[in-house]
C-alpha cells in the first residue's frame, strides 16, 4: 500500500496514516463539496502531522479554496506543499495551480 502512495508523488518520509478525515475529506473532495472537504482534510492534518498523505492533503486543500474562491488560503496552502515538498509531483502541481490564481 505505501507503494502506491509513492506511486502518486508522495514523499518517503513521514508516516502513511489514512483514517476517516483523510477519506471523508477525499469523499467531500470528489464530490465537489468543498467546504467539507476542508473541514476533514484540516482534521487530517491536525491529527497526522507526519503523515505521508499530507502532500496530497495540501494540493486538495488549495485547490478546495480555490474552486471557493479563497485565494488567500488557497495562496498558502499552495507555498506550504511547495516549500515542504519541494521538487515534488504535487508541489510541482501547486506551482501550475498558484499560476492561475488571480492577481490580488
Amino acid at each position: 500500500m505505501l507503494l502506491a502512495v509513492c506511486v502518486v508523488g508522495c514523499s518517503t518520509t513521514g508516516q502513511y496514516s489514512i483514517d476517516k478525515n483523510y477519506t471523508l475529506g477525499r469523499k467531500y473532495y470528489e464530490a465537489g463539496r468543498y467546504q467539507k472537504a476542508i473541514e476533514y482534510y484540516l482534521q487530517h492534518t491536525g491529527d497526522h502531522p507526519d503523515s505521508l498523505l499530507n502532500e496530497v492533503v495540501f494540493y486538495h486543500l488549495g485547490r478546495s479554496y480555490q474552486q471557493l474562491e479563497d485565494y488567500k488560503n488557497a495562496r498558502t496552502y499552495y507555498q506550504r506543499l511547495m516549500d515542504k515538498y519541494k521538487g515534488g509531483f504535487w508541489a510541482d502541481l501547486a506551482s501550475k495551480e498558484m499560476s492561475r490564481i488571480p492577481a490580488k
